[in-house]
């Protein structure tokens, strides 16, 4: 009970909304996990998502940007990419490295979630597979980063800057 108040005072918001936001992440993620939806599409076009470059174009880090849009009400930030390389990726796939989405408008820094059953929103597979898409969901409590605005990805050493909003 005392989390559930701490999450409403924290969100501005009455149990029944904290309740319907809780329902569209698991709902979400539960579809994006599904196979055979677009999470497991083999291209950006079946993806609906215009492919966006990265300062490093897949040599460096291994992977290509595919995009990022908002999700599960505006509430989250859904940051997807594709694996070229795994070895080159490992960096990005590691699961104690810590990633930020940093918003370009005001300079403000948002995190993956953490839930105490399923664990951060993102996904970080020890084997890692050429030719697969990959996401990371990104907090957006406010809702304050709208359709778009260009945003930065950090993670480690990695860092796709410039990235438009969908």
């Amino acid at each position: 009970m005392q989390q559930n108040q701490t999450m409403q005072i924290a969100l501005g918001a009455d149990s029944h909304t904290v309740r319907i936001v809780a329902a569209l992440m698991v709902l979400t993620l539960a579809f994006l996990l599904m196979p055979g939806t677009p999470a497991f599409a083999t291209s950006a076009e079946a993806l609906g998502v215009a492919e966006q470059k990265q300062a490093a174009p897949g040599g460096r880090w291994g992977i290509r940007v595919i995009g990022i849009r908002r999700t599960a009400a505006d509430y989250m930030l859904d940051f997807r990419f594709r694996m070229l390389d795994p070895e080159k990726a490992a960096a990005i796939m590691n699961r104690k490295i810590k990633p930020q989405l940093i918003v370009e408008k005001n300079g403000s820094k948002l995190q993956v979630p953490v839930s105490a059953k399923i664990g951060p929103l993102r996904q970080s597979p020890k084997f890692a597979k050429v030719d697969r898409n990959y996401f990371m969901f990104f907090a957006n409590p406010g809702r304050d980063v709208k359709a778009g605005d260009k945003v930065t990805v950090v993670i480690g050493g990695f860092k796709a800057e410039h990235l438009i909003v969908e």
